[in-house]
């Protein structure tokens, strides 16, 4: 049997951008079978020490060190997650800093941006598409049928 290795994909937000960035990146190893924890809306130094010991279970149970791939934008509970006994890969640290000294201009450092509703008129399509599809799943209604796209 391969390696095996506990992943923790930490996020201050969902964990989506975490999971599929990381996930890309460990498809990249075969023979090794990961075992995927996503840990979503650490946005605190609280909850970032709850997530530490976590970690730190993960890393005493003998299953070799954990990998923790972290897309937290705030500085101080970023620091926090470093000091667990983990292989720490940061996603804002690797990318931030290179394109603010690239573009000359410094990031908001905002928590939520990738996933938020900043353009009110693609937000409002989306819910209406959802609502479209909720209203006609299994074809519960067809009278519409011809604004679908």
């Amino acid at each position: 049997m391969g390696q095996r290795r506990t992943v923790f994909f930490v996020s201050d937000g969902t964990g989506i951008t975490a999971q599929m960035l990381g996930h890309s990146l460990l498809t990249q190893f075969e023979g090794v079978e990961f075992n995927q924890v996503t840990v979503p809306f650490i946005d605190s130094a609280e909850k970032a020490e709850e997530c530490v010991a976590r970690i730190e279970a993960e890393a005493a149970s003998g299953n070799g060190r954990p990998v923790v791939f972290s897309t937290l934008v705030n500085q101080d509970v970023r620091q926090v997650l470093r000091r667990a006994h983990a292989l720490f890969l940061d996603f804002f640290e690797t990318f931030i800093d290179p394109l603010e000294a690239g573009l000359g201009v410094k990031s908001s450092h905002t928590i939520g941006r990738s996933h938020s509703a900043m353009d009110k008129k693609e937000y409002q399509q989306r819910i209406e598409a959802i609502n479209f599809a909720m209203a006609h799943d299994d074809g519960a209604s067809h009278r519409e049928l011809g604004q679908a796209d």
